[in-house]
């Protein structure tokens, strides 16, 4: 079974099953944001498809805000695996931060 990471979600970049897209109708049921950088923070529920990066497949929010606010809570700093492809998202969407 094939494994890609989740940024700017629940495993911080570590490994999941694949699905093209994490949802539930039961928020409660959906995994917590939970990144390095954002202990203690209440974590919001995104929704999530498999999408192409520069180093391969990963999770990444659907939503453009979930998108640039899964960005704002890692740690910004490139050569960071998360930050990196969120914020290559956020650039190929044409998006603010």
């Amino acid at each position: 079974m094939d494994h890609y990471p989740i940024y700017g979600g629940p495993l911080n970049g570590r490994k999941a099953e694949e699905a093209a897209t994490i949802y539930t109708e039961r928020p409660d049921l959906v995994p917590p944001f939970q990144s390095a950088d954002s202990e203690g923070i209440e974590p919001p529920q995104y929704i999530y498809d498999l999408m192409e990066t520069a180093t391969g497949k990963a999770f990444l929010p659907r939503k453009d805000r979930d998108l640039t606010q899964a960005y704002n809570r890692t740690n910004r700093k490139r050569g960071d695996p998360e930050a990196d492809a969120l914020l290559d998202e956020i650039t190929k969407r044409n998006l603010e931060l």
